[in-house]
């Protein structure tokens, strides 16, 4: 096979100045030619083309599009080589968006195209007609008649009468609602259509109910529809003159509404008196006229919309284009009605006019009438009958001197086009019944906008896909009723859109495009979606140019970066975020062409079970290497083959890439990402396809990518690979080779419902994750197939699995477990799971009793972590108590729990009522938990009162309830009880009293509340402590005036050891979706390990949402359980869902009883200068090698760091916060740094707060020399802090030996390692009073 040379020829329809069509061609063995383009006019419809890629003699198929609409009758190649001639027939239309192709693959070989064609006559048509009812109730099959039709073009000339006899699609056409298709072949050529005539030959009693009528010009692809839903009698032809240019639907179209929105292009006329039109101005069009047709639609107003809206007056119209200006134009001989101009009437009208004008951009309409004699008019549409261009003018309003703004002379200017106004009128007034999700679109056009020529133009299309990869139609922002010239420069524009398709609220991403008409550009800067339904916004910030001439010459985008605040609002942010693209594509991407590529590529990456978040600004490159180390580009993996994001969970993702760079043989390839922190992901492999030498390289990976956590990086240099093996197949040989860890897992799926019958089983895919004693976490893990079953996860089943773990994990500490919901039902009902290291026998046991649905966590966006249960050397499967571990499932006997608690009770609750004669509502469905207290300060475990043991629903409104539970600590008596709701509903609960009974003294203790757990009623908190028991007394109403005194202690919470009140303030950074809308939870940690309930924060007296971008809130709250007066550390969370979170900058406690004051610290980040002026990256202080709290008051700390950086000495320092703090900042002595590698120690003394004031913070940094004398640091400090100096010593001492462990380590990963010493230092005032105390 060699290059082959084509002579191909086209044969087209159409005026088809500069408009190129691009062609592929493929052989017999699935061969592809390169994409040829053609640029046809009128004058060269012959191209001689050379192809360079190899093909096969025997042509099999073509693509073809084109960059514009375009009718192509034929296209002919002959191989000048063999002189084969190969002839497709085409007669239709080339698709012109992007991304579309017709493919041709009937083919004539050895026929010229021409002689093709001469077997048919080349003027035919389509004829398709819709059969109404025919008959009473439709049931008349046929009708007993002939039916004809004739044509006639503007130019007056007709067909001949033309028989509608045979069916292509039935045997026997007309019957009742059936739809039948006709070729009908004129002898003379027509122009466009004017009008048609049907008619029949039947008598008079001879009925035809035709609905539509379609003709179809096979000549030019011209469509005309006439909607017609009108019965044709015998002595009558059928006159139709209004037509829509697009194919009649065999149901209703949803344009239309009854028969009345399309109206009737009519007139029934005698045969035996059928007269010429005359006097419309049009009939007469000549040479120097330019033919139009005008409809008008009159609206009906009044009661009912049955007054009156038409008029008697004469209307008049002038039509504009630029400064040419038609006279006036009379509308009075309607080719529809008789009397123009009548309430609810549609009115056509034709007109010629002097070619100056041909496609008006503005219409003036007025009449002569007086008083009460006005004209409703909803709309004239004007469309050329030569170009077919349709512009609709909506006017909705009166010409009345009377209604109204009392004018009767209006001038229209904003208008619609490539539209009908009928189906303008229904997508404004019945869009809600056309699309299933609507969506309101803005656009903002940037100011640097290219200029446009004035017959540039593109239709601009976008795509949503959500997160389950569903995704709408190609939706068209076209003009909507208020832009009739979008897109201009600055400006934003707003679009009505909707898709038929059932879309969620979620967006994964975008994709926006124009489909490049006439050298379009745009540069569009961003684009706002708003659901309708919902009310939710999405920004994507966009910022690019959408035109040939950009540098990437792209007119499509993707995008996923999005942001839940409306474009205007953080289009600061945004621009930040353009830059910082920018710079980044600048340092370390250069885009060039694929035509400039000398080697190319198709690059496969598989992703493991961990992926880059949503809304990540992460970019992944690669560089490659060949065997003389000679280097390709940074290459950005960023555009798939199939346009999807990349880099999703198990996704495998290709790229179609290149270098222009002459590589010979790949040996090794850098693969890094630019990300921020808490930025993951894992890849197992990456395969790199040399496309020249047909050369796979697979490089096994198997590693995790992390910005933030240790051991991990975020670049990687991979050496090892195996040659034309694909890594799908190396990856399934050697993952049983790889495994470190195996395990056997047990699962047993539960029964629930009458007789255990109801559904609780799954077929969903179930993975896990192991966590070990040292908080390492395995891979994801696919319990895929299971060795006792067929069907795995069934109602109450046990199933058995096989697994394995890369990772090298040291025992087994938790179970993370979830499923994708890809199951039937509402969730999986799991009894427990067991797991067994294989290595060390050990068999950990996790308890679940639930449903893993979207409320109890084990989803997808909900992964449940479960802790390892004692089980006291007994299998999983012998223990039968519930999921929580710390209630008691009531078809256990007492006797055998023992085993399991070292504590039981039996738990009663008497839930109360309210209102008149006690019929409100008391009870609740909140979850409920009691603590209890023992006589020697001992507390239990928090205890879910889950299962009642009498109802079947718990805590209804005068209902006695009992619970049996336990503990595994070894309590004696109860002293106090706590006892709480979590309620994120305010579902109140009005409980009497609540006793406990201890099943081994078979003591009681009665805790009267006579209260509602509430925080907007009643106690006003949901979490109080119950004190003063009755002892051994039985709990009853009776009981209530003995126990007033000890009520109110109750009821209180006078306990000082226990209710504690904190001022929480916190402050929310101002980065782009940094607040949230979900709720935050905090945890508080004394010294001595004591720690609070979560803490909701959440302001009681409105439901605002707290935590805006920038804001600082302050919450009040109470925490009961028992902490000391220094608190050490916080614990922040919060129950989001998937890829939403909170950026917080600093967090504020006060402890209101103690008026201590407790705020987070700031993070502290410096770069190294060296000798010729080179700095380091930025490096975070983290990690104090010798105080758990640093940055203490008067307190030195040390760190260890590197840079991966060759720095020679050091000169300067630049050191900052983050901001992270409040009042005066951090007051700083000095720093001291050590090159390890020459034992240089230099100081930077500063002595003064790091704050806005001073320098030293995120947008201002401080500039630090290095001190020329030759005192340390710790020397010039030392006599202020004497006593410092003593630990200073001792923390020397241990340092020398950290910093030799950890050096090994640093010189690993770092160029240049360094020991860091900073001092914190008092204020000026502290200094002094320590100094005075000393002396004394």
């Amino acid at each position: 096979m060699t290059s082959r040379e084509y002579l191909i020829r086209l044969k087209t329809s159409s005026n088809n100045n500069e408009k190129v069509i691009s062609l592929r061609i493929f052989d017999d063995r699935h061969q592809s030619s390169e994409e040829i383009h053609l640029k046809s006019s009128i004058n060269n419809e012959e191209f001689l083309i050379n192809i360079k890629e190899k093909l096969n003699e025997n042509i099999q198929r073509l693509k073809l599009h084109c960059n514009d609409r375009i009718f192509l009758e034929s296209i002919q190649l002959t191989d000048l080589t063999t002189k084969q001639i190969f002839c497709f027939s085409v007669n239709d239309y080339l698709p012109s968006s992007p991304g579309d192709a017709l493919e041709l693959t009937e083919v004539q070989r050895n026929t010229f195209c021409e002689e093709q064609n001469q077997l048919q006559s080349i003027f035919q048509y389509d004829i398709r007609t819709k059969t109404g009812h025919q008959g009473f109730l439709g049931l008349k099959s046929a009708i007993k008649a002939n039916i004809y039709i004739k044509f006639f073009d503007i130019f007056h000339q007709s067909s001949e009468s033309i028989h509608l006899k045979q069916s292509r699609l039935h045997n026997q056409p007309f019957r009742s609602n059936q739809t039948d298709q006709f070729q009908a072949n004129i002898k003379n050529k027509l122009h466009t259509l004017k009008k048609v005539e049907l008619w029949h030959d039947g008598d008079k009693e001879t009925r035809f109910h035709c609905e539509t009528l379609e003709i179809t010009d096979r000549n030019d692809g011209q469509i005309y529809c006439f909607q017609i839903k009108e019965y044709l009698h015998g002595n009558t032809k059928l006159i139709l003159t209004d037509y829509e240019n697009r194919r009649c639907l065999d149901h209703t179209s949803p344009f239309v509404k009854n028969e009345e929105v399309f109206s009737i292009a009519s007139s029934f006329t005698p045969i035996s008196t059928k007269k010429k039109a005359s006097s419309i101005i049009s009939s007469h069009a000549t040479i120097n006229q330019t033919l139009f047709k005008v409809r008008t639609r009159v609206g009906h107003t009044g009661l009912f919309s049955l007054g009156m809206g038409g008029t008697n007056a004469k209307v008049y119209i002038r039509l504009h284009e630029g400064e040419n200006v038609t006279g006036d134009i009379l509308l009075d001989n309607s080719l529809t009605h008789n009397n123009p101009f009548e309430a609810g009437h549609t009115d056509v009208f034709e007109i010629g006019i002097s070619n100056l004008i041909k496609s008006p951009d503005r219409i003036e309409i007025f009449h002569n009438g007086k008083k009460h004699d006005g004209l409703y008019l909803k709309w004239i549409e004007i469309m050329n009958m030569n170009t077919l261009e349709r512009k609709c003018f909506p006017i909705n309003r009166w010409l009345d001197l009377n209604e109204g703004d009392k004018k009767t002379h209006v001038m229209l200017t904003g208008f619609i086009t490539d539209e009908s106004c009928e189906e303008n009128e229904y997508r404004e007034h019945h869009i809600h019944d056309q699309y299933k999700t609507e969506y309101l679109i803005r656009t903002k056009t940037n100011v640097h906008q290219p200029m446009n020529n004035v017959d540039s133009y593109a239709n601009i299309y976008l795509k949503i896909y959500n997160t389950k990869t569903k995704h709408t139609e190609d939706m068209l922002l076209s003009n909507s009723k208020h832009q009739t010239n979008p897109f201009q420069a600055g400006k934003i524009d707003e679009f009505h859109i909707g898709s038929i398709h059932f879309m969620d609220d979620s967006i994964d991403k975008i994709e926006i495009w124009h489909d490049d008409k006439s050298d379009f550009n745009w540069f569009c800067q961003w684009i706002e979606i708003k659901n309708k339904k919902t009310g939710n916004i999405k920004c994507f910030g966009v910022n690019r140019l959408l035109s040939h001439k950009a540098i990437d010459g792209a007119t499509k985008t993707t995008l996923t970066i999005h942001s839940h605040y409306p474009c205007e609002k953080i289009e600061h942010e945004l621009q930040d975020l353009y830059d910082h693209r920018s710079m980044s594509k600048q340092q370390h991407y250069f885009s060039s062409k694929k035509e400039d590529f000398i080697k190319k590529y198709l690059i496969t990456m598989k992703t493991g079970s961990q992926m880059f978040v949503e809304g990540t600004n992460a970019n992944v490159f690669t560089r490659l290497y060949d065997e003389q180390n000679q280097p390709s580009e940074d290459i950005l993996l960023d555009q798939t083959v199939t346009n999807k994001i990349p880099f999703g969970k198990h996704a495998i993702d290709e790229f179609h890439t290149g270098t222009r760079s002459n590589l010979s043989d790949i040996q090794k390839i850098h693969l890094w990402y630019t990300g921020e922190k808490h930025q993951q992901w894992i890849v197992e492999w990456i395969q790199i396809e040399d496309l020249d030498s047909h050369r796979t390289m697979c490089f096994p990976v198997n590693k995790s990518f992390d910005s933030n956590l240790n051991g991990k990086t975020r670049q990687m240099i991979l050496t090892e690979f195996t040659i034309n093996e694909p890594c799908s197949k190396i990856s399934n040989e050697k993952k049983s080779l790889q495994l470190k860890q195996t395990y056997h897992v047990e699962i047993k799926t539960g029964k629930r419902g009458f007789l255990g019958l109801s559904p609780t089983g799954t077929n969903a895919k179930v993975y896990i994750r192991i966590h070990d004693q040292n908080e390492q976490i395995s891979e994801a893990i696919e319990l895929d197939k299971s060795i006792n079953h067929k069907n795995k996860f069934e109602r109450g089943q046990i199933d058995e699995f096989d697994i394995g773990s890369i990772q090298s994990l040291n025992g087994i500490n938790k179970l993370e477990i979830w499923h994708d919901k890809s199951g039937i039902g509402h969730g999986w009902f799991v009894d427990y799971i067991s797991i067994t290291d294989n290595k060390t026998n050990e068999e950990a046991c996790f308890f679940i009793g639930e449903y893993l649905n979207k409320e109890n966590g084990g989803i997808e966006e909900k992964h449940l972590i479960l802790h390892k249960q004692t089980v006291e050397n007994r299998p999983c499967r012998e223990h039968q108590f519930d999921g929580d571990e710390l209630t008691i499932d009531e078809t256990n006997p007492i006797k055998n729990l023992s085993s399991i608690f070292k504590q039981t009770y039996r738990i009663e609750t008497k839930t109360g009522h309210s209102g008149l004669f006690g019929l409100n509502g008391a009870g609740s469905n909140s979850t409920v938990f009691i603590r209890i207290h023992d006589n020697n300060d001992q507390i239990s475990e928090p205890i879910q009162l889950k299962h009642s043991l009498i109802h079947k629903t718990k805590f209804e409104r005068n209902q006695l309830d009992q619970f049996d539970v336990g503990t595994r600590e070894k309590l004696e008596g109860v002293k106090k009880l706590e006892l709480w709701c979590e309620d994120d509903h305010h579902d109140g609960w009005r409980v009497d009293y609540i006793r406990v009974i201890d099943n081994k003294t078979k003591d009681s203790y009665c805790f009267y509340i006579d209260g509602i757990l509430d925080d907007n009623s009643g106690l006003k908190t949901t979490h109080i402590l119950l004190e003063y028991p009755s002892v051994n007394v039985p709990c009853s109403n009776e009981i209530k005036p003995f126990h007033t005194t000890l009520t109110k202690v109750t009821n209180s919470l006078s306990n000082e050891n226990i209710e504690r009140n904190f001022i929480i303030r916190t402050k929310t950074g101002n980065q782009v979706e940094a607040g949230s809308t979900t709720p935050i939870h905090i945890q508080l940690f004394d010294n001595q390990e004591q720690s609070s309930e979560d803490i909701r924060l959440k302001h009681h007296d409105h439901d605002k949402h707290n935590f805006e971008p920038g804001s600082i809130d302050e919450f009040k709250v109470t925490s009961f359980q028992p902490l000391s007066n220094q608190l050490v550390g916080i614990r922040v969370k919060h129950n989001a869902e998937k890829y939403q979170g909170w950026y917080a900058e600093w967090i504020e406690i006060i402890d209101e009883d103690n008026q201590k004051k407790f705020c987070s610290h700031p993070n502290v980040y410096i770069q190294i200068l060296d000798n010729n002026g080179e700095k380091s990256e930025v490096i975070q202080l983290k990690s104090s090698t010798d105080h758990r709290k640093q940055f203490g008051r008067n307190q030195i700390d040390e760190f260890d760091i590197g840079s991966t950086k060759l720095l020679n000495g050091i000169k300067q320092l630049e050191v900052w916060i983050d901001g992270k703090h409040q009042g005066q900042g951090w007051f700083a002595d000095y720093i001291m740094i050590k090159d390890n590698k020459t034992n240089e120690e230099v100081c930077f003394s500063i002595g003064n707060f790091l704050n806005k004031r001073n320098g030293g913070v995120t947008d201002n940094h401080i500039l630090l020399d290095k001190e020329t004398n030759d005192i340390s640091c710790r020397e010039q400090y030392i006599e202020k802090n004497d006593n410092d100096t003593n630990e200073t010593r001792q923390m020397q001492a241990v340092q020398s030996i950290n910093t030799s462990l950890n050096e090994s380590v640093l010189t690993s990963q770092y160029k240049r390692t360094y020991h860091i010493d900073t001092k914190t230092g008092m204020k000026k005032l502290e200094r002094l009073l320590k100094a005075s105390s000393s002396r004394s």
